[in-house]
């Protein structure tokens, strides 16, 4: 087996309210990797994203969508593991039998003020600073690129990184190869140009409120009541005791 990683940073507000890939830290002691995970079909995600579920909190729900069923490629939802990371398979449509690449999906953030790490000094991954390739994109002249540390380093905003590790097996045959390479190439783009859109539909991803987060779902919101210690509606069945 062979493997490439690719790694998104991008603030972590707007990876949350896009309506693409959400996920969320939930919160704990400073380090707490802990994750959780639910994957279900929402309304406007494309063919090809089939529906599975996972809880491992059950006070805080999150949804994730991933609509990655681009054309060309059938995707959909090989397994769904306990986090850091999430399994996911993409065929191409060409080959007999078809090419297959596993992407596993690794999620890391990081909250403004705490010590983030060395994610630009990654040598084993390929990483992209979203905003700045956002900014690129747009042509602002007003708007300079930060250096990537002054706001990766988490001093200025909540940074969020998706490592997308993309394994398969080498193909023996020279066509086999040459539809496994462009459909990794394929992949990556999309990936790419999934995150810039988030960025260019947020455009104030840095100063959305609870009440703007609503707007946009309100799944959101409860992870958020649940993340900065707003009270949540329990059932009465529930009990309140320590």
């Amino acid at each position: 087996m062979q493997t490439q990683t690719i790694s998104f940073l991008m603030p972590l507000t707007a990876l949350q309210t896009s309506i693409g890939l959400r996920f969320v830290t939930a919160r704990g002691f400073p380090g707490d990797q802990r994750r959780l995970l639910s994957i279900q079909h929402l309304p406007g995600s494309q063919s090809g994203v089939i529906s599975a579920s996972r809880v491992h909190f059950k006070d805080i729900p999150e949804y994730i969508n991933l609509p990655l069923a681009y054309q060309g490629i059938k995707t959909k939802i090989y397994s769904t593991i306990e986090f850091p990371y999430s399994t996911y398979v993409a065929r191409s449509p060409y080959g007999s039998p078809r090419v297959t690449v596993e992407m596993r999906l690794y999620f890391q953030d990081c909250y403004c003020g705490e010590p983030a790490p060395n994610w630009m000094e990654n040598g084993n991954s390929e990483t992209i600073d979203v905003l700045a390739d956002c900014l690129k994109k747009r042509q602002r002249d007003e708007l300079k690129p930060k250096i990537p540390h002054d706001w990766i380093c988490g001093a200025e905003s909540n940074v969020s990184c998706t490592t997308v590790e993309i394994i398969y097996s080498k193909e023996s045959n020279i066509i086999r190869q040459f539809i496994q390479r462009n459909l990794i190439n394929q992949l990556k783009m999309s990936l790419k140009d999934h995150f810039v859109q988030i960025m260019l539909t947020f455009d104030q991803w840095d100063k959305l409120t609870l009440d703007e987060l609503r707007t946009c779902e309100e799944s959101a919101i409860q992870i958020k009541q649940c993340m900065y210690g707003a009270r949540k509606q329990q059932p009465k069945s529930k009990s309140k005791s320590a």
